[in-house]
């Protein structure tokens, strides 16, 4: 979750159920309105339709989004420019689902070209 506003990052691992009941309760906590879908990610096409199905159900604008968005290779150089540090997020660094999201967000909503130089922060 990137808010905008706050300049804050939010990541959350869940273990899910059949219906995504975590996913939704998630959304409808955070009041989500915009989210990026990879779709290439061929191995969990069950999954993405039916969370396609919650995000619609919860009002959700979804984009289907090319895997490259959320390619890590540069992670913890673009987080150590938002944050300012890393050092305190390095446990963070290591959920690869999480961080291949933020990458994503931060090249969709172009965060590095505006000046966000140490403007946020991450929380899990």
């Amino acid at each position: 979750i990137a808010d905008s506003t706050s300049r804050v990052f939010k990541i959350a691992e869940m273990v899910e159920q059949d219906k995504l009941w975590n996913l939704e309760s998630a959304i409808l906590q955070h009041g989500i309105k915009e989210c990026f879908i990879d779709i290439e990610a061929s191995a969990r096409v069950l999954v993405q339709e039916k969370a396609k199905e919650v995000l619609s159900r919860c009002r959700v604008q979804y984009k289907e989004t090319k895997s490259q968005f959320f390619k890590t290779d540069n992670i913890r150089q673009d987080l150590g420019r938002l944050l300012g540090n890393v050092t305190p997020y390095l446990d963070l660094l290591d959920k690869h689902l999480a961080m291949s999201s933020i990458a994503c967000l931060i090249m969709k909503l172009d965060l590095l070209k505006e000046d966000t130089a140490s403007q946020y922060s991450l929380e899990e």
